[in-house]
């Protein structure tokens, strides 16, 4: 089977409301290339799922930004973080969503081995008296989550649309050194999914469109308190 070409774009500490503009706007922009990026922000941060509510969340001393994809609460400080953006026509896209977690998480895993032992995925759903609203990733594993003991080390979470297929997931620092992590991702998900690398294109009206979606969208109280 050929190799496919995949986009990757790695980007260093951004603001929050930036990271997240970035991942949906990647998702618009996706046509025939897959797309990996790695991220990291530039202020302790707390990123919240789509459908969360912040009532009974502490939040002192960090920023806060909805994401675009669903989950539980998860803390910058503590984890490192990447997205992958698939175009309708890629092959993951029709799997169902359980099915899609597995699949990327036993790649993340496999990176993750080298470099930590005793790691397996989790095979469990959530406890049926978790209240998503207020859920924190870390301390709920469920179907597929890599795990380390009893402790959660990675998880992700997905967001479908007519364009195709995003995945945000975050890696706890404890795995391996962000470098590490960097160069052991590229090429596990290239073995994994088969595929090369391309440099991402130097699209300035996309990077444009991400710090102009940022404040808009991310940095408004409407998107990231009002649920």
């Amino acid at each position: 089977m050929n190799k496919q070409s995949w986009y990757f774009l790695g980007e260093g500490r951004k603001s929050p409301s930036y990271n997240m503009a970035m991942d949906e706007l990647l998702l618009s922009f996706v046509e025939s290339k897959p797309v990996l990026r790695i991220y990291d922000w530039d202020v302790p941060t707390i990123s919240i799922g789509y459908s969360q509510r912040l009532s009974e969340i502490n939040t002192a001393g960090y920023r806060v930004v909805r994401r675009y994809t669903g989950g539980g609460v998860v803390f910058h400080d503590t984890s490192y973080t990447y997205s992958l953006v698939f175009p309708s026509s890629h092959l993951l896209v029709d799997k169902a969503r359980l099915e899609g977690y597995k699949v990327v998480n036993e790649a993340v895993m496999s990176a993750l081995l080298p470099y930590n032992k005793n790691l397996y995925l989790y095979d469990r759903k959530l406890d049926d008296d978790t209240d998503l609203s207020i859920m924190a990733c870390a301390e709920n594993p469920t179907f597929y989550d890599v795990m380390k003991n009893s402790e959660k080390v990675s998880g992700c979470a997905q967001r479908r649309n007519k364009n195709g297929l995003l995945v945000e997931g975050y890696i706890k620092k404890i795995a391996l050194a962000q470098e590490s992590l960097e160069k052991a991702l590229k090429n596990t998900f290239a073995e994994y999914f088969n595929c090369s690398y391309e440099s991402f294109p130097d699209k300035k009206d996309l990077f444009f469109q991400a710090e102009q979606l940022a404040k808009k969208k991310y940095l408004s109280k409407e998107w990231n308190f009002k649920r």
